[in-house]
This record gives structure tokens, sequence and C-alpha cells, in this order.
């Protein structure tokens, strides 16, 4: 797009995802750090300060990817939570939404867990603040199961974060590298074990 001529944000959303794929690709196929912004701008057919426009840097361009994966796992745990369902069917929904995102992206998203460390201060805020909208909205579900009485009377808090805690890319690809492909039967196993602290004695 040439300089001067105003683009509709939609557009401007669009342009920003297509150069992430094309980066995405150089990413994984070279790596992250051999891959530089002349050669995203090249692969992308722009020229280089047209990327600049929509990317400032390789960084912003691996903070695209965080920020977009765990906004579409949050709209879809929104999505979830808002069901009538009881607390347990919603948290084993939520998880294996997660985790079969997660399984769909996997070589990116643990490129991005390895990479992301090392962002910025900037952008590491910007990840806390969406983990924490994440870790409330189990919260929420949680004190769901408790007024319910499907849950003995817990911190939700702190089970909120315990539960958060599991549902990270460094842990789920651990558990893919221990054999356990089935991402739906590992997720509930997994809420099994969580629910068998917070379930009252009716329900063991």
């Amino acid at each position: 797009m040439p300089r001067g001529i105003p683009i509709s944000e939609r557009m401007r959303q669009r342009m920003r995802h297509r150069i992430f794929g094309v980066a995405a690709r150089l990413f994984l196929k070279q790596g992250y750090h051999r891959t530089s912004m002349r050669q995203v701008a090249e692969a992308a057919r722009m020229g280089k300060s047209t990327l600049y426009d929509y990317f400032h840097n390789k960084e912003e361009i691996l903070l695209y990817f965080v920020e977009q994966e765990m906004d579409i796992s949050h709209q879809e745990a929104i999505q979830i939570a808002t069901l009538n369902l009881p607390a347990e069917e919603k948290l084993r929904r939520i998880l294996r939404s997660l985790w079969t995102y997660l399984d769909t992206n996997r070589e990116m998203a643990v490129l991005t867990a390895r990479e992301s460390a090392k962002l910025g201060e900037r952008a590491t805020q910007r990840m806390a603040f969406q983990r924490e909208k994440y870790r409330k909205l189990l919260e929420g579900v949680i004190r769901q199961g408790i007024q319910e009485g499907d849950f003995r009377l817990v911190n939700p808090t702190l089970a909120a974060s315990a539960l958060h805690s599991m549902m990270t890319m460094p842990f789920y690809d651990w558990l893919r590298q221990q054999g356990h492909e089935d991402v739906t039967e590992t997720a509930d196993e997994l809420i099994d074990l969580f629910l068998g602290g917070i379930k009252t004695h009716s329900h063991i």
C-alpha cells in the first residue's frame, strides 16, 4: 500500500495477519534468530519501509501471535463459560478447547513459548494482562461450582491459579513429549485430577 493512502482498520489487520503468516513460515523453516525483517519483507513482496508500517521489529510479529493466541482462547472460553452447563463440564470444555488450538498450532506455539520470555517489559505486561483475564474467567467458573454445591468451599482465586498453571504451552508440550497424543483424553484426565481435590465427598 503506497504511503499517504489511508486504509481501514480491517484492511490493516488483514495485512498484519498476512505478514505474520509469511514470517511464521520463515521462523519455522530457518529459525527465529536467523530470520531478518528484510527477509520477511521480501517474502511478503513489499518494501522494508512498508513492513515497518505494520510491525516495527520481529518481536512485534512474535507478540502478535501470542496476543492472537490468547485472544482466541479467551473468547472461546468466554463462550463456554456463558453456556447453561455445570461448572465441571465448563472446565472440561475450556481445557479441551485450549489444547485443541495449541495442538493445531503446535510448532509456532512452541517457538513462541521459547522466545516470548525474551521480549521486552511492555510485551511482558501485555501478556500478563491477557493471562490475568483468563485466570479470572476460570475463577468465575469455579465460584459457580462452589455455589452449586458441586465443589467444596475452597479459595477460588488459588484454585483458578492452580488450574491456570496447567494450561500453559510448555506444560502441554511436555505432556505431548511423554506420549499423550489424545488432547481431549489428556484434558479430561487432568480435570479429573484437579477436581478430585475440590469436589464434595458426595461426588467422589
